[in-house]
């Protein structure tokens, strides 16, 4: 027998999982749940399913002397072909804490995603995300013990109740590739007309506002006090009080931002979540965005400006210094996040991206986005890559010129991209869940993760 393993941190995430693991088990296979969190691992006992609470197993692998860090950490780091500082950069949890238990945290995870996989009867497939030592370390475990797959699974941007299932965390679809010469007009033409007509706000997830909900925020520092007494790592006191502060002083875009479109020329920058994945993971070499914008600005052409806007699930995310750094700069302007982004768009002279889906919208209304990153859309006639950021000041000035997008290359992209997403829902977030564990719902998911593990 199969078994498939999930892992979460969070008691929404843990009620999700356990209804995809209900569906899994009518399926034929066996599903085991691993939390860092003790809230999850009683609401799972309570169900009377398998639940494996890491933090004590971490515990129970016993103590490494501090002086054997080393050697532990350069084996982890010869047989699965990884940097462990690279790895760190991608857990913000992590790295929040000192050096020592930070190592320690990786050579927990590497222990025992070794011992668990050593000991199982089973050939084992872990589902996850693409972010954190929790997700990251299975995944190039799996690289190495052939007995463990891992299969990343996420939302598909802009397409509502979608979602995508791949072997990489470090991509998005491995069907993307596939030739689709022969596409449907009216599917893609429809997708990309509600896509222009219909722009929606993005998902919101925990905490958008800061401080929006007190209640909310007082009952998870309850909990982590007196259920998780602290030692859930993804829910460290310290960090969270520490992050929602941050954000609350550091939210005011609203007010001194531009509230409304002017006649003056720009380009378009939507910023990334600092913690975003899709930096910290697919491309670290831009986790400092403020620099990058300074360095941007001043590859623009004398009268154009630098429009730049928060993250929707990020406001606040730009702290005073760095928003009085960049208000020195007298072609960067700081944008209200409430503007919309297709309005941003249209009025732009062009959109300059690292792998924002905004990038995907830009060339949805027919304007090429300079992409920095690697984003799965990509490609030649929908996208201008930039090879090396020496050559960012010709790239906009030729993009000024000429940035139309080659309407065949991205309908069949389009073709493509729709044929890749899976139907169904799997955000756990609140006013989202009650259509995600919908039973018709779990049942579409479990059939399409089966088809994707039996491959």
């Amino acid at each position: 027998m199969t078994e498939v393993v999930f892992v979460d941190t969070f008691i929404d995430f843990a009620r999700g999982y356990y209804e995809l693991g209900k569906g899994l088990r009518k399926l034929g296979f066996g599903v085991a749940h691993f939390t860092y969190s003790r809230e999850c691992y009683n609401f799972y006992r309570g169900k009377g399913v398998k639940v494996v609470y890491l933090v004590d197993e971490f515990k129970c692998l016993g103590k490494v002397k501090f002086e054997d860090y080393g050697s532990y950490l350069k084996g982890f780091e010869e047989e699965y072909g990884v940097s462990i500082n690279s790895l760190l950069s991608m857990d913000n949890d992590y790295s929040f804490v000192s050096e020592r238990k930070a190592l320690r945290g990786v050579i927990d995870h590497f222990r025992f995603w070794e011992s668990y996989i050593n000991s199982s009867k089973d050939d084992v497939v872990f589902i996850g995300g693409k972010e954190r030592l929790m997700c990251l370390v299975p995944f190039y475990v799996s690289l190495v013990k052939k007995r463990l797959s891992f299969i990343n699974i996420g939302v598909t941007p802009l397409v509502d109740g979608g979602f995508w299932l791949n072997n990489n965390p470090f991509g998005v679809f491995d069907d993307l590739e596939k030739n689709t010469s022969n596409y449907d007009d009216v599917l893609v033409d429809d997708f990309i007309d509600n896509s222009v007509n219909s722009k929606k706000g993005s998902y919101k997830g925990i905490g958008v506002k800061p401080f929006n909900n007190y209640f909310y925020l007082l009952k998870r520092l309850f909990i982590n006090i007196l259920v998780e007494k602290n030692r859930n790592p993804y829910a460290n006191i310290v960090k969270l009080v520490s992050d929602e502060f941050k954000r609350f002083f550091n939210d005011r875009e609203e007010f001194f931002g531009l509230k409304k479109l002017s006649n003056k020329k720009y380009f378009y920058f939507p910023l990334h979540k600092f913690d975003d994945a899709q930096i910290i993971v697919n491309n670290p070499e831009y986790y400092d965005q403020v620099s990058l914008l300074e360095f941007i600005s001043k590859c623009l052409p004398y009268d154009y400006e630098l429009w730049v806007k928060s993250h929707p699930n990020a406001p606040g995310s730009i702290t005073m210094s760095d928003t009085h750094r960049l208000m020195k700069n007298k072609n960067i302007r700081l944008i209200n996040p409430k503007l919309n982004s297709y309005d941003l768009i249209k009025g732009s002279e062009g959109v300059i991206v690292i792998n924002s889906t905004v990038g995907l919208e830009s060339a949805l209304l027919g304007k090429k986005p300079i992409v920095l990153g690697n984003p799965f859309y990509s490609m030649e006639g929908i996208t201008i890559n930039v090879k090396n950021l020496n050559d960012m000041s010709q790239v906009i000035r030729d993009s000024v010129k000429n940035n139309k997008v080659y309407n065949e290359v991205l309908k069949s992209f389009i073709s493509r991209y729709l044929h890749s997403c899976k139907k169904g829902h799997i955000l756990f977030y609140k006013k989202y869940f009650n259509k995600t564990i919908n039973e018709n719902n779990i049942k579409m998911v479990c059939e399409t993760i089966n088809k994707k593990i039996k491959r």
